[in-house]
């Protein structure tokens, strides 16, 4: 038998298990970007990301690959990587520190109001846990991208995992500790639509 390639570096997997990306930093590419309101009518600029670099490089891609593979209408697969960012009122510097972010991690990319510019460029991204219920009535975590920062960021270790976001609104004790944290935009989490978005 013939050993595939890339079997050394892929992580193992079972049927009917699903491969979770692990809490960290990570470099990241925008693979579509649109503008969407929240359930407020607030406009958000809402970025579809994958994994670029490393261990996890096209994460996102894979699984939704599977997802549609699965799925005989594909009507159901979601791209599973969102950010979203409002873009007004308090949350105007929030979404100027994304862009600036954006910037300084794409070489001669200078923002032009045009979000379909931002697709393929590159931006750091610190993922975090957060619990939900499925649809067994059991308590399971997804692993989710809370807050963005320049590339170079993720590469000098410049970020702190956030703690564990649980269903209760409390806080998990267990978090990974790395360097100072960033202040993180903070928007209620009722004004986001979850609408589905095509990929």
């Amino acid at each position: 038998m013939k050993k595939p390639d890339g079997y050394d570096e892929v992580q193992a997997a079972t049927a009917g298990e699903s491969q979770t990306l692990p809490p960290g930093g990570y470099v990241c590419e925008i693979r579509q970007a649109s503008i969407s309101e929240s359930k407020s009518g607030n406009e958000m600029l809402v970025l579809c990301l994958d994994i670029s670099e490393g261990e996890f490089k096209g994460f996102y891609k894979a699984q939704f690959s599977d997802r549609t593979a699965n799925n005989s209408t594909n009507a159901e697969a979601k791209w599973g990587c969102v950010y979203r960012q409002l873009t007004g009122g308090s949350s105007t510097r929030f979404f100027k520190g994304l862009i600036t972010s954006i910037e300084e991690s794409n070489e001669s990319y200078k923002w032009n109001w045009n979000e379909a510019t931002l697709k393929g460029k590159k931006i750091g991204a610190v993922f975090g846990r957060e619990q939900y219920e499925n649809n067994k009535s059991e308590l399971v975590f997804s692993t989710k991208p809370m807050h963005v920062c320049s590339v170079s960021r993720i590469q000098k270790g410049e970020f702190k995992v956030p703690e564990d976001k649980l269903l209760n609104g409390a806080k998990s004790s267990k978090s990974k500790p790395s360097s100072p944290k960033r202040e993180t935009p903070d928007y209620p989490d009722d004004d986001i639509d979850e609408s589905d978005l095509p990929f």
